[in-house]
């Protein structure tokens, strides 16, 4: 058994109450199976209001701890990263690493990789927990008050799975590069169209929106380019 810990914190421009520290120890078992013990601390709160960190969509509660097992397709991604990263000692400017065997701190070489691999063992053990909800983007039509859903997408990731499906219709999992690189193009088309609008307003166009967890309304683009959004429209019809 193979066990290392990772300790990981947001960027240094990221401001409370959103910042925060993870500790996280990782236990590769048989079986195919990654045992993790979680810890997450908001951090740099003690002068932010209850009220102005309630008003940012968290609360004095947000801090995390979870113990449990994750699917087999997480051991074998870690054990995958493991073998392509070069470590130097020291501490990493994000993201460091304490292997079993070597009590000193080590730090990968590209470190960008382990920031996602971290923000993405978080999220799926928020999930795994049911502290969090699967991400879900709808696609539909909006005719005044009323949104027609045609397709849906889920960004499961315990399992680092996508299911695309259409309303009474084809279903298909996407896997590997498709999930990953999916989930990271929206967050950063959240960041765009926030720059200019309210995206839990509801708009007051009409017309096709993706509809995020219920309440983060994204314009559908034209250009938008991916196996999971040519998938989808291939089968649905913009008319």
């Amino acid at each position: 058994m193979e066990k290392l810990t990772i300790f990981y914190h947001t960027a240094s421009d990221i401001p409370a109450p959103h910042c925060f520290s993870v500790k996280a120890e990782v236990h590769i078992l048989p079986k195919k199976q990654l045992h993790v013990s979680v810890e997450q601390v908001f951090t740099d709160r003690e002068e932010i209001p209850e009220e102005e960190i309630e008003a940012e969509g968290f609360s004095l509660n947000d801090d995390f701890i979870w113990d449990g097992n994750l699917p087999g397709i997480w051991q074998e991604n870690i054990q995958n990263l493991l073998k392509e990263t070069e470590f130097k000692s020291g501490q990493g400017e994000r993201v460091t690493i304490q292997k079993e065997q070597n009590e000193g701190s080590q730090k990968p070489a590209f470190e960008d990789t382990w920031i996602q691999f971290s923000e993405e063992l978080i999220q799926a053990c928020l999930e795994q927990s049911g502290r969090e909800q699967a991400m879900e983007l709808v696609l539909g039509r909006l005719e005044k008050n009323n949104f027609f859903e045609q397709a849906r997408v889920v960004w499961l990731f315990p399992e680092r799975m996508a299911i695309a499906e259409i309303l009474k219709g084809d279903k298909k999992e996407f896997k590997g590069e498709e999930w990953s690189d999916s989930h990271k193009e929206i967050q950063t088309w959240i960041e765009k169209e926030a720059a200019s609008e309210d995206l839990y307003q509801l708009p007051k166009r009409k017309g096709w929106f993706w509809l995020l967890n219920g309440e983060v309304w994204l314009p559908y683009q034209k250009q938008q380019e991916g196996k999971i959004w040519n998938w989808i429209l291939e089968r649905v019809s913009m008319e």
